[in-house]
């Protein structure tokens, strides 16, 4: 097979990976790979997916764990572009998130549901970024090619790009570029995991028909279930009584036109009283703990209120949910953080997760500067949990690292039973391996001490590798 490999000659096993991944295709198979570091994996599986994959239009999703990670297979692909691409046909771009993307920069410090809620209502008011978006580039795809070009090396720096696109909302005009014309797009994680990120995304690029690839593919357990759990301090219970208090007036204004004053204040004191009681709930759990780990769920805490004389119930929390959320939209007009925005999350999802076995609830309690605090818990137990729709929906997904346990991972990620997997072996000798002990060094440090140890470490590091003989990896 005549794969798209634009380096002389292929090194030990790279013909060997770049098979693998074109049977895998050819049969419409998820493929997990391990090969070591070092030995051209990247190139190896770009090589022969972007010959597959432009042969029958689809588009690959090239994912990292880190933005840092997304230059080099912008790098290959280039390569890829100049030896194969002789009608200039072959086009590809990356994208960050779009809070790194923004060009108003007072939003950069906003949370990242704070920042995606403001955008959001931005949009379809005083944004001037995406108004000269809209006018000027949303339905006029010549101008848009025109303003990317075909050199993907534009893309190696985000910000510089972002900042080279003037009026334009640079989020939207790349977004829409790489939807037109980008056969290769390399992104984050998030894209594709983050709930309420990948569903925006999935209705733009059509999963079906992309081929999704997963760099470094160890880290997907963590990242999944980071992605699918809650944390929140059980002060966002006084934190929300106090937004709603401050903006109460102005809920209450806009309500005017659905339904009178006096519905409005209760369902405004209906909402502070079911807060109170919740914290309440939480304050007995806390208190009466013989552990700093307490389980709960909603059977427990309805349990607790009636004996309390009072009652939280599914309805109750839905119902507040609805209030806070209207409050949430209304503190974001003016504010970058809403806790009524975040609890009125915890509840949706706490709500979702009763019966659901992937899922625990606890409060933990932690002990800072003599001090205890305490914290709600959402946690998802189950990897596969956000990934699946991922397995369901793509045309394939592909996945490699170079620390990687075959069948362990493809079971908690679920992928099926005819998943290819393949281990590749390490073509380095023993010999050629040197391992070195830094002494009184380690790689976690305080941000205190941060800048001195990153100097001192590039030092001492730069000299050990000077005297080192032949090619080091880093």
């Amino acid at each position: 097979m005549d794969y798209w490999f634009p380096y002389k000659n292929p090194r030990k096993y790279q013909e060997r990976m770049m098979d693998l991944i074109y049977d895998s295709l050819l049969q419409r198979k998820h493929c997990i790979m391990r090969a070591p570091t070092g030995i051209g994996k990247t190139i190896s599986v770009l090589s022969s997916a972007l010959k597959f994959a432009k042969e029958r239009g689809l588009k690959i999703l090239y994912l990292t764990n880190k933005t840092s990670g997304q230059i080099q297979p912008l790098k290959e692909f280039n390569e890829i572009k100049k030896k194969f691409d002789n009608n200039n046909s072959l086009m590809g771009g990356r994208i960050i998130s779009k809070k790194d993307l923004c060009k108003f920069k007072k939003l950069k410090d906003l949370d990242t549901e704070s920042f995606y809620n403001i955008c959001k209502r931005s949009k379809k008011k005083e944004c001037k970024f995406y108004k000269r978006f809209k006018k000027d580039l949303f339905k006029k795809p010549k101008k848009l090619k025109s303003l990317f070009g075909d050199d993907i090396t534009k893309f190696l720096d985000m910000f510089e790009l972002r900042d080279e696109m003037g009026d334009y909302c640079p989020y939207y005009s790349i977004k829409t570029y790489l939807k037109d014309y980008a056969d290769f797009i390399v992104l984050d994680y998030n894209y594709v995991l983050s709930p309420h990120i990948r569903k925006g995304f999935f209705e733009i690029f059509d999963p079906s028909k992309s081929i999704v690839i997963f760099d470094e593919c160890h880290s997907l357990p963590e990242k999944c279930q980071q992605l699918s759990s809650v944390r929140l301090s059980s002060s966002v219970f006084l934190a929300c009584m106090d937004e709603i208090d401050e903006h109460r007036e102005e809920y209450t204004n806009e309500k005017l036109s659905e339904k009178g004053e006096d519905q409005i204040d209760q369902e405004v004191d209906e909402t502070i009283q079911f807060l109170d009681s919740f914290q309440r709930v939480i304050e007995y759990i806390v208190d009466s703990r013989r552990k700093n780990e307490v389980p709960f769920n909603l059977e427990k805490i309805q349990g607790i209120s009636k004996r309390m004389g009072f009652e939280i119930n599914r309805r109750g929390i839905g119902y507040a949910v609805d209030v806070l959320t209207y409050f949430s939209e209304i503190v974001l007009e003016e504010k970058r953080r809403s806790r009524c925005f975040s609890l009125a999350n915890f509840l949706k999802l706490l709500l979702e997760v009763q019966e659901d076995q992937r899922f625990i609830q606890f409060v933990n309690i932690k002990k800072y500067n003599d001090r205890f605090f305490s914290y709600l818990n959402i946690h998802c137990l189950d990897p596969s949990y956000l990934f699946k729709e991922i397995l369901d929906s793509s045309y394939t997904v592909i996945g490699f690292s170079g620390t990687l346990f075959l069948d362990e991972f493809k079971k908690i990620m679920e992928f099926p039973e005819d998943t290819v997997t393949e281990s590749i072996p390490n073509p380095f000798s023993e010999d050629q391996r040197k391992v070195l002990v830094f002494p009184k060094q380690y790689a976690n440090f305080t941000l205190k001490t941060r800048n001195e140890d990153v100097d001192f470490k590039a030092n001492q590091l730069t000299k050990i590798i000077n005297s080192m003989k032949g090619n080091v990896l880093v």
